[in-house]
């Protein structure tokens, strides 16, 4: 099956799509979905240059924060149409969270209570992962209660609540079983956890998702 240039670009813009969604916008600032994935880019990268020790990271992250939005402009310039056109504000904004995401990291790192820190991290991994998914699925539920015009809360409630589970029974289990052992009864226990949520919600609640 051949695949043309255009079919790529549509594919890869199909499933970014839901990034572009406004959240905030006036005439200086400019927040949509694409400035969360720069706050957490900017926090994995200084989260790594100072893991790695790597001199001047404030330089290579601000550096690298520009380079990708020049990046985005030479790729609207060479016509691959993997990003939609953005404004000076959007931009602006993005390499702004993105200096924000890294602040956040070198905050978390210089906090004494290292259980702090991997706590936070595990629940922003989750937080993110679990955006990821809701926001490009796109939940609606029955209920309007469930329901929020941006993203939807309840789905992404649980999600975040779920993976950070998967990942501190990960941990637990890791204690005492080798892998893939611990992997293997992690996600047995989630598909029963998933299973057994959704059959309550379903029978019990009368909760319908109507997404399709």
């Amino acid at each position: 099956m051949y695949f043309s240039r255009s079919d790529i670009y549509h594919f890869i813009l199909d499933k970014t799509g839901f990034l572009y969604r406004i959240v905030y916008r006036s005439d200086y600032f400019f927040i949509d979905y694409w400035s969360f994935i720069h706050f957490f880019s900017g926090f994995c990268l200084m989260l790594s240059m100072r893991i790695l020790r790597i001199r001047r990271s404030w330089w290579l992250l601000s550096a690298s924060l520009i380079l990708y939005e020049v990046l985005e402009l030479a790729f609207i310039y060479w016509s691959v149409e993997v990003f939609r056109p953005e404004t000076l504000p959007d931009q602006g904004t993005d390499i702004l969270v993105g200096l924000l995401g890294g602040l956040a990291a070198k905050s978390a790192l210089s906090w004494k209570q290292t259980w702090v820190m991997k706590v936070s991290v595990d629940w922003l991994v989750a937080f993110a992962m679990a955006f990821v998914w809701v926001s490009s699925y796109g939940y609606h539920y029955n209920r309007v209660f469930l329901n929020s015009p941006i993203i939807n809360w309840w789905a992404l409630t649980l999600w975040t609540i779920g993976i950070y589970s998967i990942l501190k029974a990960h941990g637990y289990f890791r204690a005492f079983l080798v892998e893939p052992w611990a992997l293997w009864v992690v996600w047995g226990l989630s598909l029963a956890a998933i299973l057994a949520v959704e059959f309550f919600g379903y029978q019990v609640l009368d909760i319908r998702e109507m997404s399709g």
